[in-house]
């Protein structure tokens, strides 16, 4: 890409981001700009040629127009603070904050064109979900480039509703770490029934996989899924006991919805 872009922010998220960019040569070195105050976590990218590493985010956004905001929500006002007399029409910013608002950041910082989006982890393989919405003075332009450059991501989702993305946090946002304690319950079952680690580990991440495939790609619905595998009389059968008997499902929408409460009380914090 042609246009000089401005990363603040080189945290987990930030960086999954600007890796998956370099690796896959989405953006020209040249026009990567790359911000944070800790200048150790600049410090993996200094030896990649061409790249622009600040640690002054005052400075950085005074060499790009647009802006990638990935800092931690409480770090927020010290960023406005910083960069607001550097903001000019032309700017846009694109936040990847939890919780901060599109009209929070436009009163900040004074910037009109704002993104808000919340990817998730996956994206550092492109393989992520990346719910988004938008300020009014974000063009049409604007929004088709942002919402096909997503999908060198994974799956990107517009929200008319600024409102959706607290519930793309709580589901998405969040959901790596479901499908990580899932998994982590998995093989450690595996190695009380007598496999050893390695084996156990394979098994479970394969099977994750591979369920998710089906679910994907041949269009199942879960319910059918479930059905395929679940015959009567069998060991599925039994599974499926103890997860009606421990309530499973309403633990995992419990959990959701507590996320959801959570995203929502970040926005009005």
């Amino acid at each position: 890409m042609n246009e000089t872009i401005c990363f603040i922010g080189i945290g987990n998220m930030g960086s999954s981001i600007i890796d998956f960019i370099i690796s896959k040569n989405l953006w020209k070195k040249d026009k990567l700009i790359l911000c944070d105050y800790e200048y150790n976590k600049l410090n993996k990218y200094k030896n990649i040629e061409d790249l622009c590493l600040i640690e002054d985010a005052s400075e950085a956004v005074c060499h790009s127009k647009n802006i990638v905001i990935a800092v931690k929500p409480q770090d927020a006002p010290c960023l406005f603070e910083q960069i607001k007399s550097k903001i000019t029409p032309e700017s846009l910013i694109i936040s990847i904050m939890a919780g901060v608002k599109i009209n929070v950041i436009q009163k900040y910082t004074g910037c009109r064109a704002v993104i808000r989006c919340m990817p998730n982890l996956p994206v550092k393989l492109g393989k992520g979900v990346i719910g988004w919405s938008c300020s009014n003075e974000v063009d049409e332009k604007r929004k088709k480039f942002f919402s096909y450059f997503c999908r060198y991501f994974g799956k990107a989702l517009y929200f008319a509703d600024e409102a959706s993305l607290d519930a793309i946090t709580a589901l998405s946002g969040s959901g790596p770490m479901y499908v990580a304690l899932f998994t982590q319950s998995l093989i450690k079952a595996g190695e009380l029934i007598g496999l050893n680690e390695n084996e156990a580990k394979i098994a479970a991440i394969q099977t994750l996989i591979g369920s998710a495939l089906m679910l994907e790609q041949l269009s199942m619905p879960t319910e059918l899924l479930i059905q395929k595998i679940t015959s009567k009389g069998g060991t599925t059968e039994q599974a499926s006991k103890i997860f009606h008997e421990y309530d499973f499902a309403n633990i995992i929408i419990k959990a959701v919805q507590a996320a959801y409460s959570k995203a929502r009380t970040l926005g009005k914090e």
